[in-house]
């Protein structure tokens, strides 16, 4: 008997969120979000490319965190959490970085979401005195909430800066 009401509950619940439609409130409120997320996604996004830290930092929540994943094999973790944390990461961090361009292929912004997708054209200083020049596939994915930055994800393909590292040779 307990497990038929279990079954017939679980199907209830899934047929509920099956037939669910979407209201007009519903749809004003994403569009309304989405034309934010937008206008605060290109500003930050057009300032973290150009290094402009001073811009970025009144954009960011101050519960704001910076992840990029597929740079831990090769930089370590870079995570950081909390606008002091996420901003001193920006500040140093990218401090040996001599440019950084971005050619988009594509952005979408959707709700809470603005997303980047193209190429990074970049060049990084390394410790022993050479410079890294890379072009690689790139993404970006901000979460933003009451007009700040809550969440900053990076995403590389970091396999043809380890290329350009290896064929880059020490200055004399």
């Amino acid at each position: 008997m307990r497990k038929s009401i279990v079954i017939v509950f679980s199907l209830f619940v899934a047929t509920s969120a099956l037939t669910a439609r979407p209201t007009f409130a519903a749809g004003q409120k994403y569009s309304e979000a989405t034309q934010t997320t937008q206008q605060i996604g290109e500003k930050y996004f057009t300032a973290y490319i150009a290094r402009d830290w001073n811009t970025i930092d009144p954009l960011l929540a101050d519960n704001a965190s910076f992840r990029d994943g597929t740079a831990e094999l090769v930089f370590g973790g870079v995570i950081q959490h909390g606008k002091p944390a996420v901003i001193k990461l920006f500040c140093d961090g990218y401090a040996s970085i001599d440019y950084m361009r971005f050619q988009k292929l594509r952005s979408y912004f959707a709700g809470n979401y603005a997303i980047f997708e193209g190429s990074l054209d970049w060049a990084l200083k390394l410790d022993d005195g050479r410079v890294v020049k890379t072009v690689m596939p790139f993404s970006t994915i901000l979460r933003i909430e009451k007009g700040k930055i809550v969440e900053h994800r990076d995403y590389a393909d970091y396999a043809q800066f380890i290329a350009s590292m290896k064929n880059t040779p020490k200055p004399e």
